[in-house]
């Protein structure tokens, strides 16, 4: 029998895995190699405090937001008018 033209699962492709082999791959997490995982690591901790810095002043601006939505004063609008800007991105 020829086996050239026959299908199987376990014929191997060009990259030298049968198909089961590169089926099987795709539910495998890719492999990381310790130099990106501490490159990752160390931009993680670079940027942390600069993340925490905007987290605080969204925060700050969603409850200056809420607590002034209905101000009177025009100290209470302002506040409200600065906060809304700041969460719109209006200039």
């Amino acid at each position: 029998m020829n086996s050239e033209g026959a299908s199987s699962a376990y014929m191997r492709e060009p990259s030298g895995l049968t198909t089961d082999e590169r089926i099987g791959s795709l539910f495998q997490p890719p492999s990381l190699l310790s130099a990106e995982y501490f490159e990752a690591q160390r931009r993680k901790t670079i940027l942390e405090p600069e993340k925490r810095l905007m987290l605080a002043i969204l925060e700050d601006a969603v409850d200056c937001f809420q607590n002034n939505v209905f101000a009177q004063s025009v100290k209470g609008r302002r506040l409200f008018q600065e906060a809304e800007k700041k969460i719109t991105r209006k200039k």
